[in-house]
């Protein structure tokens, strides 16, 4: 397989779908930017140049609503970071192979059990497939930490018949293998030929980041983490993204949302990051490429690709221009 990066959920909290008058409103700016650059040429671009040359990813598209999910295929190992509303569409995707192939194996890794890193799991269709129809799949999930009850507890809680109408013991009982590990911080371990490495993140009952190396790459995910100190980056950051390929990390609040200035609510003890503190741990840990994930589910596409923004120029500032930043979207796919 090759080494690929599939995002299916990037925001965080609650699920956030753009409504009729987002989409509205996105087409009616579009259309006049469209208009206006026919009445300054005097003709009619090729409207496919216009998109691809002329207008910024917010301007056309949208980062999409579903919370974090994140599919990373490292060799023939398939890990799954959180399992927020997400994991739908990554269970959709997986349909196809897994008939093909008898079934599939995919180790989860959580960060933490709040709602918006685990409701997609029991809405991920290859969970639902009886082992009696001749699909052997192998699902494994990794998570939980010294503060929280234990990963299965969690799980299986959610799935309680009085709030869902199918149990965890139904989907034990018809999978060929669904197992749980609980683990916690510094933990050290291999799933197949690829080495994970976990440390405790700064977030309420505490989130696990996770550094996953194989062949000279290094993939690290450190969602639902909140700064000390602004300007100088948490030691346990830096360790899980030090020298990086792709750093997945938390960027929920611009900095005046963070502090409260911008809308009056102060959202400091949140357990969630900003622009300036994400560009000085990737200049500390030399990452070379940041993506950033966990967007507040009040953030329009232009706030978010404007804290992108606000990321590479604090980069610049610091003359790390070198390090590519990007935002997360929902079907977004890096190829690495």
């Amino acid at each position: 397989m090759t080494d690929l990066l599939n995002f299916w959920g990037t925001r965080g909290s609650l699920p956030a779908p753009r409504i009729a008058s987002d989409i509205y409103a996105k087409d009616y700016a579009l259309l006049e930017k469209f208009a206006a650059q026919c009445s300054r040429t005097k003709q009619v671009p090729d409207v496919a140049r216009f998109l691809a040359d002329d207008c910024r990813f917010y301007e056309k598209s949208t980062f999409g609503g579903n919370t974090s999910c994140a599919e990373l295929v490292l060799g023939e190992e398939r890990f799954v970071f959180d399992m927020g509303s997400g994991a739908r569409l990554l269970g959709n995707s997986l349909m196809a192979e897994m008939f093909v192939k008898g079934g599939i194996r995919a180790t989860f890794l959580l960060s933490h059990t709040h709602w918006d890193h685990i409701q997609g799991f029991p809405f991920c269709v290859p969970l639902f497939i009886n082992k009696n129809q001749g699909i052997k799949n192998s699902f494994t999930i990794f998570g939980g930490s010294n503060y929280m009850e234990e990963t299965e507890n969690c799980l299986r809680q959610q799935m309680e018949y009085r709030v869902f109408p199918v149990t965890w013991e139904y989907l034990k009982h018809i999978n060929n293998e669904l197992l749980t590990h609980t683990i916690g911080d510094m933990e050290k371990f291999s799933i197949g030929v690829v080495d994970v490495f976990t440390r405790m993140l700064n977030h309420p009952g505490g989130s696990l980041g996770y550094r996953l190396s194989h062949k000279g790459k290094v993939i690290a995910y450190t969602t639902d983490n909140e700064p000390f100190d602004r300007l100088t980056p948490h030691p346990p950051l830096v360790q899980l993204a030090q020298d990086a390929d792709v750093w997945i990390t938390d960027c929920q609040y611009s900095w005046e949302t963070y502090t409260g200035e911008l809308g009056g609510v102060c959202r400091m003890g949140w357990g969630h990051s900003y622009p300036l503190a994400v560009a000085m741990t990737a200049i500390k840990a030399r990452v070379k490429k940041v993506v950033l994930f966990h967007h507040d589910p009040a953030s329009t596409d232009e706030q978010i690709a404007y804290m992108a923004d606000e990321v590479r120029q604090e980069l610049d500032y610091r003359e790390a221009s070198d390090i590519i930043v990007c935002a997360a979207y929902d079907g977004m796919q890096i190829v690495l």
